[in-house]
């Protein structure tokens, strides 16, 4: 049986440069010190990553400092079928001096699970790098 793929797009605008922004998302130390679990990340296109404890996982495919990850990607979900990687896609983008955006795209994920990866990017990422970056700084 075939299994229905789907796809969404997000994006937050935060208070931080995209320099900063991409660190956030590719630094193991920086990542695991803001989702409060660990994640180890390599810096090489080919080199694999696993965030959140190991709960998510994958390799990256293309990355340009400051601009661009794209990466495979999946979790270890019941309903998330073994053999099914999605791919996600971290776009990164000046807004103005203080601000700049994450657009974000997560690819051909099991169309099962998407509602709640939809919520979970949300309440993982995008509310927790509001948290950090969106409140007065001096």
């Amino acid at each position: 049986m075939a299994i229905k793929l789907t796809s969404f797009k997000q994006q937050v605008t935060l208070n931080a440069s995209v320099d900063e922004l991409f660190e956030q998302i590719m630094d193991s130390k920086k990542h695991s010190d803001l989702s409060g679990a660990k994640a180890v990340i390599g810096k090489k296109v080919g080199d694999s990553f696993s965030v959140y404890d190991g709960y998510a996982y994958g390799k990256n495919l293309k990355i340009i400092p400051g601009k661009l990850i794209v990466q495979s990607w999946r979790a270890h979900e019941e309903k998330w079928p073994e053999e099914c990687m999605s791919e996600v896609i971290f776009e990164f983008k000046k807004v103005d001096k203080t601000k700049s955006k994450i657009v974000f795209t997560h690819k051909n994920i099991p169309a099962v699970v998407a509602e709640t990866f939809k919520k979970g990017w949300i309440d993982y990422y995008w509310s927790l790098l509001k948290m950090k970056y969106n409140k007065t700084r001096s």
